[in-house]
């Protein structure tokens, strides 16, 4: 087994508010339409407010209650039918008897009602009620994996946004920076003792500082409106939050994982399921042609009525029950094409779901290395950070101590800030592998399922 770190890896554990120097609110300048808002949110409530809200998961329902009505449809075969029937006929002239009268009316008018119960349907109904039954646990077990895909994006975007946060802050210290260097070579220019080459270099350096500050607010701003987005809230909600990077540690098994990721998984449910339903239309292609049988039966009026008396034409009420079967004596050889193509369609759903065993062993150890990759490198920038953090004290101590200029100190801030901005890009790097995991082993969100 092997220990690693876990950042808000929700399906393993739970957010942990953690206080922040600045509190950063996003919140676009538009007049906000209604009260909502997400002031002091955190992980978990941004994920269950994606589950309610999200429209990609209110399609996949619908797919759930289509499969239901299906299953309904499919039910509804051997149940007894009920129709009411009138028929009309007007002929064109009649037999005349001796006498030159009609014997028989030129119009005849029948109004019944019908009742129709199948027997026996040789099979069809049977495995069309279990074919409907099964893709309606395959609409589930997608709307499932919707809904861990659906987590997994969220994740990803609500940590994006507190990455966001943390590169803005350093390049707003950064442009703090740039602009006091800029002021400090500026006043020692007037006093002779900078040159003009220094003082453009600053400009330079400063004006690089602003556009890179322009572009973190802006990516901070676009990955607050890409969470809202996916949240199905407004752009002018006002979000902000005290949670920041941190890291939590949680015990995985590549090994067990996978094994137990054989029936976790949803895509690889659907696929067993699809094996299933092929093994259905087999059964319901071999079903082809063979007899059914149903019951029938008939109550109403004709007019003239069969059993009227010679010479009379009355309207009379009638009833009738009976049996009926139906024989297939030739089809061309549709049964045998059905069969073959019900066989190929089996031999696919059973490819397509060693296929998806496959792919989940390989997406689980892909995983797995990549989080053990990402470790390392968070583990390195951890010491990479401790070390310009030294730099930067030492450099702090030599400067009080008039042995180090100022610009060597803005040098050692600035190098302690860009290992500061490596260091969180790395801990961003590590989650990506850990919510990839997650999903890969079936495991992402299934806490948030049983809870709504």
């Amino acid at each position: 087994k092997f220990i690693v770190t876990l950042l808000f890896f929700i399906p393993f554990t739970g957010f942990t508010a953690e206080p922040q120097l600045d509190n950063p609110q996003i919140k676009i300048d538009k007049n906000v339409s209604d009260s909502i808002d997400l002031l002091d949110t955190n992980a978990r409530e941004i994920i269950r407010i994606s589950l309610e809200r999200n429209r990609t998961i209110k399609g996949s329902f619908q797919n759930i209650e289509s499969s239901h009505a299906q299953v309904m449809q499919a039910r509804s075969i051997h149940g007894a039918k009920i129709s009411g029937n009138f028929r009309q006929v007007r002929v064109d002239d009649v037999a005349k008897g001796p006498t030159g009268s009609d014997l028989g009316k030129k119009v005849s008018q029948q109004a019944y009602i019908e009742v129709t119960q199948p027997l026996y349907l040789s099979g069809k109904a049977g495995s069309a009620l279990k074919t409907a039954r099964l893709g309606r646990k395959t609409a589930k077990a997608r709307h499932t994996l919707t809904k861990q895909t659906i987590v997994q994006s969220t994740i990803m975007k609500w940590l994006s946004w507190l990455f966001s946060i943390e590169a803005e802050q350093v390049s707003q210290k950064d442009f703090e920076l740039a602009k006091a260097h800029y002021e400090l070579v500026s006043k020692r220019l007037r006093q002779k003792q900078a040159s003009e080459f220094e003082r453009l270099r600053a400009e330079v350096r400063l004006a690089q500082a602003k556009s890179d500050l322009r572009k973190q607010s802006n990516n901070r701003e676009l990955a607050c409106l890409d969470l809202l987005r996916i949240l199905d809230f407004p752009e002018n909600t006002p979000v902000s939050t005290k949670e920041k990077l941190k890291m939590f540690e949680y015990e995985i098994d590549p090994e067990e994982d996978a094994i137990r990721a054989l029936d976790l998984r949803e895509d690889l449910r659907s696929k067993r399921l699809e094996v299933k339903m092929a093994k259905q239309a087999i059964a319901a292609a071999r079903s082809e042609n063979k007899p059914t049988v149903s019951l029938f039966g008939q109550t109403g009026v004709q007019d003239p009525s069969s059993k009227s008396s010679m010479g009379k034409y009355e309207r009379k009420g009638y009833w009738q029950v009976g049996m009926v079967a139906n024989f297939t004596l030739s089809d061309g050889g549709m049964r045998k094409g059905k069969i073959k193509q019900a066989y190929a369609r089996l031999d696919q759903a059973k490819n397509a779901l060693q296929d998806g065993i496959e792919q989940a062993k390989f997406e689980i150890r892909q995983a797995f290395l990549n989080i053990k990759t990402a470790k390392e490198v968070v583990f390195a920038q951890q010491k990479a950070l401790k070390q310009a953090e030294e730099a930067l004290r030492l450099a702090d101590v030599r400067y009080s101590n008039g042995l180090f200029t100022q610009v060597e100190l803005f040098d050692a801030e600035n190098a302690y800030l860009a290992t500061r901005l490596q260091y969180y890009q790395a801990i961003f790097s590590y989650d990506q592998a850990m919510v990839a995991y997650g999903l890969a082993t079936g495991r992402l969100g299934r806490e948030f399922f049983s809870e709504s």
